[in-house]
């Protein structure tokens, strides 16, 4: 826990410095600031990496057709993690952090073992119908293999923002003391801890 309270204490140090010289540029040469504003002020377009995520993929023909292959690997790897799991039902769960107590980390960790075990038993029974039927499936995937549209979520990051519009450019001056003095009351309460 030390080690990452060091890192954030160095990580806070070396963003300081920056924002430190940000601010000190508002605060000297304000006209500077909205010449890198505008130049930064670029529309970089998503689409064509989220159409690759949204572009429909259809594996089930390799798995109709290697069914046998699929079925096998999906039982052994559930069989395994079951077998990995169940010893761990009740023990003291001495290589995994304690939560708030003892006695609630147990069952924390009980509760999880027995939700993952139970998935396991389901995963290796449908491993079995793909291995012996897989056609037997074939009812519930196409139940299950509907178009769920995200394009009305994501609208939100197509939008664009004019960064030269906003409140702090407005006044640089004024964001640049607050951000520069917000910068030195950082790097003097972090200094002590970084170079010692």
């Amino acid at each position: 826990m030390a080690y990452v309270l060091d890192i954030l204490l160095v990580t806070a140090f070396g963003f300081a410095i920056v924002t430190l010289a940000v601010g000190l540029i508002m605060l000297i040469a304000p006209d500077k600031v909205h010449a890198a504003a505008a130049r930064l002020d670029v529309f970089i377009s998503t689409e064509k990496y989220f159409d690759l995520l949204d572009s429909t993929k259809y594996i089930d023909k390799y798995i109709y057709k290697y069914h046998h292959f699929f079925g096998i690997f999906i039982i052994v790897g559930s069989i395994y993690t079951i077998v990995m799991l169940a010893p761990l039902q009740g023990s003291e769960y001495r290589a995994l952090p304690e939560l708030i107590n003892p006695v609630i980390s147990s069952w924390f960790y009980d509760a999880v073992v027995l939700t993952l075990l139970f998935f396991c038993s389901l995963v290796s029974l449908i491993g079995f119908i793909i291995f012996f039927r897989p056609s037997a499936i074939k009812v519930f995937e196409a139940k299950m293999n509907t178009w769920q549209d995200t394009s009305h979520h994501i609208k939100i990051l197509d939008e664009q923002r004019y960064l030269e519009q906003q409140k702090p450019l407005k006044k640089p001056r004024l964001f640049g003391l607050i951000v520069f003095s917000g910068s030195l009351y950082i790097l003097w309460q972090t200094a002590p801890s970084v170079f010692n």
